[in-house]
């Protein structure tokens, strides 16, 4: 998917950690961009160590308008894209994706 942002001078924020805690985020419940920001700020030690962060996380503000410009056919094509790799990369096994295990709530095992 093309990278939306032409400002380089002002990019601060990955857009691979953008879309990251977006995802991540609305599978816990988040459903606005503020819950994307809170999500983000609550769980920042933890994406850590997934993703690089180095402006920290995103604000609210910065979701929206990278989501506003965003193709989203592409975003569409490319999500059916990831799933599809991801159901090759399980052979058939369950993945589950309900958000407890993302949010911390699910059970250790």
């Amino acid at each position: 998917m093309p990278y939306p942002r032409t400002k380089e001078h002002k990019i601060l924020h990955k857009f691979s950690d953008i879309l990251f805690i977006s995802i991540a985020s609305v599978i816990c419940g988040a459903e606005d961009w503020n819950g994307i920001e809170d999500y983000g700020n609550g769980e920042e030690a933890s994406l850590r160590t997934i993703l690089e962060l180095s402006s920290g996380i995103p604000l609210h503000d910065t979701f929206n308008r990278i989501f506003s410009i965003l193709d989203t056919k592409a975003m569409e094509a490319n999500f059916i894209k990831w799933v599809k790799s991801v159901t090759d990369l399980s052979k058939g096994r369950i993945v589950s994706i309900d958000g407890k295990r993302l949010c911390n709530r699910g059970e250790q095992g």
